[in-house]
Formats: C-alpha cells, structure tokens, sequence
C-alpha cells in the first residue's frame, strides 16, 4: 500500500522488488545482480510508480501536507520551492544552478530555474537513481517552463527578424521586461499584439528571449532549450553510482530515452563521438579535457548536471573580451561542456535560498583560415580556448588577427608574412587574487611596406587589442568599442631635392630587419559594432593619438631635421573639412612642389624656437610652428 487519502485506499498495485541478500549461487556476481536491478528492475519499477502517481493526482487522491517553509529537495539534491493546488503538492521551482550576483547582468534569471515541473521530468527527479538525457525542446516545454527576458540588446537583434515596424515598436517600448514562464510571457505579448500580430511573431519572440543561462567567471553559458537545435545540444543529469560512459552506452538505462529524444540511438552516438574525441585528445595530451574524461566520464562518484554543446551568446563575453564578438563565426562558438558538481543550499526559518554552483567547463573554438581580401582593415578570431574549474578560469589561450591593407590612407604590404597582411596577436589571461585581466598582444616584430611617394615602411614593434567597457553594467550599450595600439617606427622615403621628411634609413627598408626612422607609440586602428549585430564592424584609422619620440628616432644625416633647430611635438591627422590654413599654418617656398591639403592628409608638426626681442626688450620668446604635410 503506497499512499492512503480521505478518499480511500489507493487500488493494489505491483512493481518489481527483488530480495538479493541471501542469494548464494556461484554463477551469479554482483554485477550481475547491479545489471539486474539497474538495467531490468528499476525502469519497469519507475514506470509503474509514476503511472500510479499520475493516476493518484489526477483523481486527487495523493495529498501530502505543505511544508513550512515550504521548500525541499530532490532526491539528487536540488532545491524545490513547493506549491499547492486541487491535486496536491506542486514543483514550483526547481533550481539546476546559481549564478553569482557579481556575474549576472541587469535584467537577467541569476538561476537556471525551472518552473511548474510535472509529467515525465517530474517523474525521472523523484529518482534516487537517475540518468537522464533531453535533447528535445518540445518535451521540456510540455514538462517545465523557463523565465524569459527582454533587453536591449535582445530587442535589436529580434528588430531584424521581425518586419513588422509596429510589432518592433511595442518591443522597443517594453525594454527591459522580464518574465517568470512562458504562459506569462504569452499573456503579455496577448495583451500588447494583435491576435494576427502574436500568431506570426510568438514563436520568434519566445525563441529569442528564453533567460536560461550559467553566468560563470564573466562568461554566458546560454542552454535555452528553444535554441538547442542550432547548437546540437544535449543536458544529462547523472545522479547514479555507475560511469557516465557506461550509462551512455546503454539506453535501457536512461530514464524514458525515447520520451526525452526523438532518437535515443541517434543521440547515444552523438554522445559516444564527442567522449570518443575527447579520450583521443587527451591522449593527445590536451590537458584542459583531462577532468572530463578522467573524472566527469570514467569516475562512478562523479555527478551532477551535464550539458554537452552549450551555446556562447557573443553578447555573453567578458567585458574585457567584448570586442571578440566582431571577428567570431556565431554558428560555431559553442562551450564543448558545461557542468554543474553542486549547488549548495542555505536553509532558515522561512525560507531556502541557492549559493552559486560549483562549475567546470571549457570552450574550444578554432578557425584557423587567414584572412584576405582587398578590404583596408578586417578582423577574426582564430582560436579561443577557455577551462573553467570550480566557477574560475583556470586557463585561457587565444589568437587573433587583424588584416592591414592601408597604413596612412596608402597600400600597405607585409614583408616576410606566411599569415599574408595578418597582425597576428596572441591572448593569455593574467590572475591578481581574486580578479584577472585578458592581455592581447603581438609576439614579433612586424614590418608592412607602404606603396607611396612619402612612406617607404611602418615598422610595429608591438601592438595591443584593448576593449574599452563599462562591465556587465553597461551590457545594454548599443556601441562596443576596440583599439588595436601599435607602437614602433615610421620610415620616410627620402625626397631628392629636400629630405624634408627627415627620418628614415638612406635606402628603402623593402623587409631588411627592422625599420629605421620616426619612433612611435599610441597609433591606433579602431574598431566600433553593435553587440547586436557584430559582424557590422566599422574601422578607423586613427594617428591623433600617436606620440613620436624623436630621441629614439633615425635621422638621415643630410635631412631638414639633421640640420635646423626644430623639436617634434606631433604627428597631425587631417580629417573632415580640417586644412592647414584652418589651423593658422601658411604656406612656404621649398624645393619641392606644394599643393593644397584636403582631408586625409597627414602632418609632421614642429616647434621652432625663433630666440627673444633681445636684451633691451622685455624676456619675450618667439616661439613659431612648422607644419610638414602630405
């Protein structure tokens, strides 16, 4: 007898329990009898159970008391927020993870939080031995529900799914909104939108704003089940003392396989390739793998929560690694795992509450082709990877690049290059006790030949790529701002009636050794997008910054600069409707053939110091500028 109500005695019901404690034939091991009850006992036992709870429910004949407060958990351990209606008790909200206060942005679900839990899912976590695959969206929305989220960045991005300008509109106007499930986000949207307008827009809408991510060490791990089809994701819940490799192997052992898969084999090989991979890579000696597959897959006492092929929302990097976004492929940029060990739980008089979880992880992205075309500047990501143990980043190794076509508005042509006109820049993180910071710089020194009748090379000693960010608190910010700094040495052709440009080598560098001329520091590239829309990326080149250092710079001997006392104070960009006449400057006779400077153009600014009014006259110097433009 399981249960008993005020409306009787539930009807006698049979289910499998097998004595095993005396049994004593040779033949039979342990693990046969372990085989026996995990593989044939225990799911005929389950189904059976559930059938009569379900039954019990509906008629109304299964009632426990609510508790006070009323919380609880699961037999695996995760926190349960109880209800209560006409059939009984009811799983309000079941907690998977905690993201930390610090890491979570405004406007979004701190918790992987479920809702309104019923039906097979409910079943399967009532457990005490459970492994259990979903890979269907359908299944888990019939079972349980997610909090969704409108932000501005969401906003935008639906802004160009949706062509309807008045549907757009009434989004706009609702940022930032959240909701707690999708019957409320339904009502909502019910409210706001004609019924035709809510019919061709719903399912897009609830796509886009399922708010059901692990915010870990700055980084977003989204596992919406509306967006697992794009990223072939797959949740596991392993609570059982057995391999997860062995459990994967044998779908008999997977809580009602083909309920939660279209395809239980079809998702068991997917599975099957992605440990094979990893056992291959760490064999390989990829240690970052090496917790995954010696621990999260061949350890029995591993377990917790799993999610294989998780999506990384561009609009999910650390603020410091922002300006990533731009030079990475979306459809590929995937966690290779994501999991959960435990979620600690502080319980009280009145209430329960979820501490961040215990996370591990790693994000293994590449795509290694240069890049190339005739456009002056672009950008890409070669590679990232990312581990994370214990909710920290434990290693972070990336390269990037950055296509240079035009220095100084003219060709530009790398020397010695197997990249082609690729600034190759190399990231690495750098812990300081409990933060870090994302550092990206160059390894060599790189030499671009320019094509032109002023610049013979641009020598970059060093570069750095840099985003400029206000944290997660200005997540929503329409613009995302990057600078690649180089500094190094700009070398001048000499002119062959005047060196009036000065610094340079006596001959043309044309890729021997380093560059001679002009020292340089603060030049930038700028790079600006919209998070919303990334791969839309604007570039600036930028000399206004750029500080030249004449004591570290190359004169030719027989040069204007070698031979008249000047000092340097500037490099000049000239943009917009900006001219040297503008800026007081007038024009003077030299050897060369002068003519009028209209934007871009580019100036060596001088200070000449032209001596006092002499010793009877007040102490008044007579400084002057000399402006050397091209």
């Amino acid at each position: 007898r399981l249960a008993r109500s005020d409306n009787g005695d539930l009807p006698p019901v049979s289910f499998p329990l097998a004595p095993y404690r005396s049994i004593k034939a040779t033949n039979i091991s342990g693990t046969d009898i372990r085989n026996m009850e995990t593989q044939v006992l225990s799911p005929k036992r389950r189904t059976v159970v559930q059938t009569l709870i379900q039954t019990g429910e509906s008629a109304g004949r299964l009632r426990a008391s609510l508790p006070s407060p009323p919380f609880s958990t699961t037999p695996q351990g995760l926190l349960l927020a109880l209800g209560e209606d006409a059939t009984g008790l009811t799983w309000q909200q079941l907690t998977l993870g905690q993201s930390s206060a610090a890491n979570t942005p405004p406007h979004r679900a701190d918790r992987l939080l479920l809702s309104h839990v019923n039906g097979e899912l409910k079943s399967a976590l009532q457990t005490n031995q459970l492994f259990l695959v979903i890979t269907g969206a359908g299944i888990m929305s019939q079972c349980a529900s997610i909090p969704y989220s409108l932000t501005a960045v969401r906003q935008r991005q639906l802004a160009l799914q949706i062509t309807d300008p008045d549907v757009n509109a009434k989004l706009a106007a609702m940022v930032p909104t959240q909701w707690p499930d999708l019957a409320s986000l339904r009502a909502d949207l019910a409210a706001r939108f004609t019924p035709e307008q809510l019919e061709n827009v719903f399912d897009t809408v609830r796509n886009a704003l399922g708010d059901f991510s692990l915010f870990v060490a700055d980084w977003e791990f989204d596992l919406s089940p509306w967006r697992w089809v794009n990223y072939n994701t797959l949740l596991l819940f392993k609570f059982c003392n057995k391999k997860l490799s062995q459990l994967v192997d044998d779908t008999e052992q997977w809580a009602d396989a083909d309920r939660f898969n279209s395809s239980a084999d079809g998702t068991r090989q997917r599975i099957q390739a992605i440990f094979a991979a990893a056992t291959e890579r760490v064999a390989a000696g990829d240690g970052d793998l090496s917790y995954f597959v010696n621990t999260v897959m061949e350890s029995e006492s591993w377990n917790g929560v799993l999610a294989l092929n998780a999506q990384v929302p561009l609009t999910g990097l650390p603020p410091q690694l922002e300006g990533l976004a731009a030079g990475i492929d979306v459809s590929r940029f995937q966690a290779h795992h994501i999991g959960i060990s435990v979620t600690p739980i502080a319980t009280g008089q009145s209430t329960w509450t979820s501490h961040p979880s215990s996370v591990f992880g790693l994000i293994d992205y590449e795509d290694s082709e240069h890049l190339s075309g005739n456009a002056p500047y672009d950008f890409k990501v070669l590679s990232l990877k990312v581990a994370i143990a214990n909710s920290g980043i434990v290693s972070f190794s990336s390269k990037i690049e950055l296509l240079i076509n035009q220095l100084f508005e003219e060709p530009a042509t790398q020397y010695s290059s197997s990249s082609g006109n690729n600034l190759l820049l190399y990231g690495v993180y750098q812990k300081s006790g409990n933060s870090g910071s994302y550092l990206f710089t160059t390894a060599d020194h790189t030499t671009y030949g320019i094509t032109s009748q002023i610049l013979d090379a641009v020598g970059i000693r060093a570069a750095s790529f840099v985003t400029a960010s206000g944290g997660k608190a200005d997540a929503e910010n329409s613009t995302t701002r990057t600078t690649f700094a180089l500094n190094g040495t700009i070398g001048f052709l000499q002119q062959p009636q005047f060196d009036l440009l000065s610094y340079g080598a006596a001959t043309p560098n044309q890729g021997n050794g380093n560059v001679e001329g002009l020292a340089y520091s603060g030049l930038t590239i700028d790079m600006t997008f919209d998070p919303a829309t990334p791969q839309y990326r604007q570039f600036t080149f930028n000399a206004q910054p750029l500080l030249p250092d004449a004591n570290a710079s190359q004169v030719r001997a027989q040069s204007l600069a070698a031979h008249f006392p000047m000092k340097l104070t500037a490099l000049i960009q000239g943009t917009g409707d900006v001219t040297p006449d503008k800026m007081a400057y007038m024009p003077v006779d030299s050897p060369l053939n002068g003519i009028a400077m209209t934007a871009p153009w580019f100036g060596l600014q001088y200070e000449l110091d032209l001596g006092s009014a002499g010793a009877l006259a007040a102490k008044i110097d007579f400084p002057a500028g000399l402006l050397l433009a091209w």
